[in-house]
């Protein structure tokens, strides 16, 4: 009577390759969750940047307005305003906020005066490996808007 069905050598074979091949694939996705992170954040940050000038473009100041009137990037994964709900009247010397894993990365200051608004992107020194890509893909620059000192 002839069996049929597969040797003890074969599973063993398929389970080492099923092994390797999961001990490959594991950290690329790991990775690609990372990448996802950082370029999240990276949109949010561009996205802000752009938010908070069209506001202030239209209507001249921020005051006694929400965070959430202007934009929605802050209330992303990962970043947070200093001391303001999203529906906190904004104030000169609002702080924005992104952080992994409880340190920060970056962090935007959006003020205001009489002369015109300033938004400066300042990169916070963090070895984490979303903030290294954060603080690759994001520069640090101030941003001058309305006022005498516009940039172009």
């Amino acid at each position: 009577m002839k069996r049929s069905g597969f040797t003890m050598i074969e599973l063993i074979f398929v389970i080492v390759i099923l092994g390797i091949l999961a001990a490959v694939a594991i950290p690329k996705l790991a990775a690609t969750r990372d990448d996802a992170k950082i370029v999240g954040a990276a949109t949010n940050a561009n996205q802000m940047v752009k938010d908070f000038t069209a506001y202030y473009t239209a209507k001249g100041d921020f005051n006694a307005t929400s965070l959430d009137q202007i934009t929605n990037g802050a209330t992303g994964a990962g970043w947070s305003a200093a001391g303001f709900a999203a529906d906190t009247p904004i104030q000169p010397g609002i702080t924005l906020t992104f952080s992994d894993a409880g340190s920060a990365c970056l962090h935007m200051d959006v003020n205001s005066s009489a002369n015109g608004a300033t938004i400066t992107v300042v990169q916070d020194a963090n070895g984490t490996a979303i903030c290294t890509g954060v603080n690759q893909r994001v520069r640090p620059q101030i941003f001058n808007l309305g006022g005498a000192t516009v940039n172009y």
